[in-house]
């Protein structure tokens, strides 16, 4: 093992140049693949020796935890495919020789366990010859449709087994709220058609984020448009909302404990339903605060006629589905929620004038700031923005 690794040690510390850089990336891919199946070739033998109980582990996936440092998860995983390929001789030979990615090996080895002993054996030589061919999304499609027809029953109990693993985690405090999870991938198909569909209606002319803040984003946005269906459950009749609390003396936050700018409070305000507490140092609450989102149907009905059924901002067309309805003058600042002091705005430019404070040139001339609207000419002229482009 010393001799392998001051091998690589060696070879990292060469210069290939540029034009064999991509050489040398592809045959170290292969060099990870083989030495993966390598190591689970191994641990499949050390999980049937059972001499992890020797070196004092309860089970295989506790020894490669203590041994590797890798997680709960991260230790089953391999040791569920460690098992699987120690039935599957072709796709282990064909892990060890570094013909596939760690990858391809799980798919491939996952799919052949659905299929009966004596099918599996006579199809795993083809499902790795297609594996060596297709890319990973053509193999997964090519395995499903396999599995389809040469088992059914076997895919029926497959569907039935994922939809029991289903899972889903939702942390919402810390520095960032974590969302995790395994879903069904039926349910997790849709999810992706959805969110693909939200990022492509908030692309933006200058986009700057990653595809990754996209997809946050697009999530936020169907929560907010969840947020505004009437079929939405009450809980003790009232709508799902934040409830915000205010003390004297310390900012604004959520009972779950997020502390919210202004610049939130007034967004979240415009876009679901608020209830503002006011309490004592003490935490006594001295008065509840009414709703903040009582825009009806007639209302919104009303705003969409006015403004043409598009978001106000000058040289923006969002349609009306894809806007909500802006409290020129914020909620906190007495501002009323009746059709005057109502402005439609694009969801994307209703986080740039609340998240970012971007000033907002409306067609009918006024300047949008964060605390309200004024009069054509009035005011500074807007910021402009290297994330939006704001005419």
């Amino acid at each position: 093992m010393s001799d392998v690794l001051g091998a690589l040690d060696a070879l990292g510390s060469t210069d290939p140049g540029l034009l064999q850089l991509p050489g040398l990336v592809a045959s170290l891919a292969r060099v990870q693949a083989a030495a993966t199946g390598h190591y689970l070739r191994r641990l499949g033998e050390l999980d049937a020796s059972g001499e992890f109980e020797v070196e004092g582990a309860a089970t295989t996936a506790a020894w490669v935890r203590r041994e590797t440092g890798k997680s709960e998860r991260e230790a089953r995983d391999d040791v569920r495919l460690a098992r699987r390929l120690r039935q599957l001789p072709v796709v282990q030979a064909a892990s060890i020789a570094g013909d596939l990615p760690p990858q391809t090996v799980e798919l491939v080895a996952r799919v052949a366990m659905l299929l009966p002993e004596e099918l599996r054996a006579a199809t795993e030589p083809a499902l790795v010859d297609a594996a060596r061919l297709m890319t990973y999304e053509q193999l997964r499609r090519f395995l499903s449709e396999k599995v389809a027809s040469l088992a059914p029953d076997q895919l029926k109990d497959a569907i039935e087994t994922a939809y029991e693993r289903r899972r889903l985690y939702l942390d919402p405090l810390g520095d960032m709220g974590e969302v995790r999870g395994s879903l069904e991938p039926l349910v997790a198909e849709q999810l992706d058609v959805v969110l693909n569909a939200l990022m492509e209606s908030d692309r933006r002319a200058d986009e700057t984020r990653t595809i990754a803040q996209r997809r946050a984003d697009a999530l936020r946005l169907m929560v907010e448009m969840v947020c505004e269906l009437p079929e939405m459950p009450q809980v003790r009749e009232a709508l799902p909302q934040l409830i915000v609390v205010s003390e004297e003396g310390k900012p604004a936050h959520t009972t779950g404990g997020n502390v919210l700018s202004e610049g939130q409070l007034d967004l979240v305000r415009c876009a679901s339903d608020v209830t503002t507490v006011v309490v004592s140092p003490g935490r006594r609450p001295l008065d509840v605060g009414r709703s903040a989102r009582s825009v009806g149907r007639r209302v919104w009905l009303a705003i969409v006629v006015r403004d043409e059924g598009h978001c106000q901002v000058a040289g923006c067309s969002a349609p009306a589905s894809r806007c909500v309805p802006h409290h020129i003058v914020p909620w906190r600042l007495g501002g009323g929620t009746d059709l005057d002091n109502l402005v439609l705005l694009c969801v994307a430019h209703h986080h740039a004038l609340h998240d970012r404070e971007i000033n907002l040139i409306l067609y009918d001339g006024r300047t949008l700031t964060p605390t309200g609207g004024l009069p054509v000419g009035a005011g500074p002229p807007p910021r402009r923005s290297r994330h939006l482009q704001v005419a």
